[in-house]
């Protein structure tokens, strides 16, 4: 990463409250439901529109799963018993209920049409990686935002 500034002073004070941010940021494990609008979900997911990635080229994709959310569980776990077995599969169940208490979900995924075609000239592996840190980006960017919100999250790899 190259850094420039651009600006006539350096904030020091929005950079410490940033990093202060991160800092109090936890993945909680037993997440409580509650009201959330479908405006406070959109200024989240405005954290993922605005990520960069490489060549703006864009791979993240995500899907809010709100208003069936529980639904979502349920499929979850009806894979993790398909998938998982003996102290695995306990573990993996024995952490369902804490997720299932939370208000909606964020599924993030990456759209193979952008990280399977790069551009002419590039290298299909290093244009690979770019989605991946694009993902990450993504990622980080959206539970800094739920954190900023007030909100908890857990990050869930399934």
């Amino acid at each position: 990463m190259t850094v420039t500034s651009n600006a006539p002073g350096l904030d020091h004070e929005a950079v410490a409250g940033y990093v202060a941010q991160i800092k109090q940021r936890r993945s909680i494990r037993k997440l409580t439901s509650g009201a959330i609008t479908d405006t406070a979900i959109r200024h989240i997911l405005e954290a993922a529109r605005w990520s960069p990635s490489s060549f703006n080229s864009q791979p993240v994709r995500l899907v809010v799963v709100h208003e069936r959310h529980a639904a979502l569980w349920d499929f979850i776990e009806q894979t993790f018993r398909a998938k998982l077995s003996g102290e695995q599969l306990e573990r993996a169940i024995g952490r369902l209920p804490g997720y299932r208490a939370g208000s909606f979900d964020i599924v993030f995924y990456e759209d193979t049409t952008v990280a399977n075609n790069p551009p002419q000239g590039a290298n299909p592996e290093v244009w690979k990686s770019f989605a991946v840190q694009a993902m990450g980006i993504a990622q980080a960017n959206v539970w800094n935002a739920v954190s900023v919100a007030g909100l908890a999250t857990s990050d869930q790899h399934v």
